[in-house]
């Protein structure tokens, strides 16, 4: 049977403003669309030389 699940803290003060400056940051910092396609082109091509048993 699953654990209840604890509460999740309120961050405040530097924490929190930590925590809205990294978000900003990654919302910047996004993958552009040709490097997502040429990360799953990689992806693709192990894929298909992948032997699993």
């Amino acid at each position: 049977m699953a654990k209840p699940n604890k509460e999740t803290p309120v961050l405040k003060g530097i924490d929190a403003i930590n925590f809205i400056n990294e978000m900003k940051e990654a919302d910047v910092n996004k993958a552009s669309r040709a490097e997502k396609e040429r990360t799953f082109n990689h992806f693709a091509t192990m894929a298909a030389i992948a032997n699993f048993r």
